[in-house]
């Protein structure tokens, strides 16, 4: 399959993140970048692998060691990341935190069309990614 797509959002995330890491620990946020190119790369080869999130056609899958969820749609062949978020679902103590929902805008849509994603299917509290370049 092909290399995935970035949604700007999803870099601005990337970008974001990057901008926290890269002063306090370059060699981590060179790392954390790693893995979730990685797991993109995996995503665009094997697009079902991810969980489906319930009444969108987004799908998600989690880094194994950063905790990143990589959140994606599937258009016929080519696999567009749409997001990029700190995944604080399984940290102690986050469970009371609540639930913090998402707002994506589809492909091609106006600002006033939207669609929601989040943590809805998940305990805890969802941080946004913010940026890796």
């Amino acid at each position: 399959m092909a290399d995935p797509l970035w949604s700007a959002r999803a870099l601005a995330s990337l970008t974001a993140q990057d901008d926290y890491l890269r002063p306090l620990n370059p060699t981590a946020a060179d790392a954390v970048l790693s893995e979730i190119e990685r797991l993109a790369t995996l995503i665009a080869d094997f697009p079902q692998m991810g969980r489906r999130i319930d009444g969108t056609t987004l799908r998600y899958h989690v880094t194994a060691r950063y905790r990143y969820r990589v959140i994606y749609r599937v258009r016929g062949a080519q696999v567009e990341i749409v997001e990029v978020l700190l995944d604080l679902s399984g940290l102690s103590g986050s469970a009371g935190l609540g639930v913090t929902l998402y707002v994506v805008p589809p492909a091609g849509a106006s600002g006033a069309e939207t669609s929601v994603i989040g943590a809805a299917d998940a305990p805890g509290h969802l941080g946004p990614c913010t940026g890796l370049g």
